[in-house]
């Protein structure tokens, strides 16, 4: 196989391509060399190809958490970390990050699951079915452990209030998730109640899902488990 040959035949409508063809070797090449080149300039070509996209693919860093200004990440909170000590801070504490929304985390339909839990320890198990970053899940199972009267003494310094409530992530675009205790109040039974919300606008938002228990004097405790649609009416 002659190159000038070839280059002549598939680029001779080129203008000025005479001039360019006396720098292309003039010689014959065996056919079993230019299969050969062919194959490893192909080789080469779809390497490289598929390197780029991961030369320049940005990976989603860790998730960073903000403390009263200050950078953590979340794999730092583990299960043995002691949540109660970001409490008690003289000014209080602000704790937020930005969580993306994950439209695969929203169910087809509304699904409503109930069962019962022997103790509050249970509902660990259901937690760690949801999707939630590792700070969320700590102050989660910290407001289900323990009798709420022992809870008050870790948030409230003052004396026990109605209702104890934790929020966490927030902002446009993101993920909140709200955290509530609140103590049985004449013939209300004492409830647990652990939300997850999309913002719609920077002042509301949505249940991607809810977990409700109502804890009562003796086990065991119900438990109800809300997934919703992005856009379906929220109860």
């Amino acid at each position: 196989m002659n190159p000038r040959r070839i280059f002549r035949e598939y680029l001779g409508w080129c203008p000025g391509i005479d001039a360019a063809a006396r720098f292309v070797p003039d010689i014959e090449i065996p056919r079993s060399v230019t299969i050969t080149s062919v194959i490893i300039s192909l080789t080469i070509i779809i390497l490289a190809n598929s390197a780029i996209p991961l030369l320049f693919r940005e990976e989603a860093g860790p998730l960073e958490i903000i403390i009263d200004g200050e950078v953590f990440y979340d794999e730092m909170f583990t299960e043995d970390f002691n949540y109660s000590s970001l409490v008690r801070r003289e000014r209080g504490f602000k704790i937020y990050f930005l969580e993306p929304v994950d439209p695969e985390e929203f169910a087809d339909e509304v699904k409503i699951e109930y069962f019962q839990v022997e103790s509050l320890r249970d509902v660990w198990n259901t937690l760690d079915r949801l999707k939630m970053p590792n700070i969320v899940r700590g102050f989660a199972r910290l407001i289900c452990d323990g009798r709420y009267d022992e809870l008050t003494k870790i948030f409230f310094d003052g004396g026990p209030r109605v209702g104890i409530q934790v929020l966490l992530g927030g902002g446009k675009g993101g993920v909140t998730y709200h955290i509530q205790r609140t103590p049985a109040a004449e013939d209300r039974v004492e409830r647990i109640r652990i939300s997850k919300q999309y913002s719609v606008t920077p002042t509301s938002g949505a249940s991607i899902w809810v977990l409700e228990v109502k804890v009562y004097s003796l086990p065991p405790f119900e438990v109800t488990l809300k997934r919703y649609p992005r856009w379906a009416p929220r109860s």
